[in-house]
């Protein structure tokens, strides 16, 4: 999985080599590693009615972390 960045990067093809997402949302923590090619990583947790906070990092293979998530889909599910 990659995302654009500024053409100037030293990445050969100007993209962020993104190997795994974290999510934290509520007192939920989640990692996930992202598949070869993959345009998203997919989290699916069950939370508390309420109000929250919700954080996102994109990390690189060494678990560093390059940048969140420029947006989010939440959905309620039955």
């Amino acid at each position: 999985m990659t995302e654009a960045v500024d053409p100037k990067s030293k990445n050969r093809n100007g993209a962020r080599p993104i190997a795994a997402a974290t999510l934290e949302i509520g007192d939920v923590n989640c990692k996930r590693d992202a598949e070869a090619g993959a345009r998203q990583v997919m989290f699916r947790v069950e939370l508390e009615a309420g109000k929250t906070r919700l954080r996102t990092d994109f990390l690189d293979k060494e678990g560093r972390v390059l940048c969140s998530a420029n947006y989010v889909r939440v959905r309620r599910l039955p």
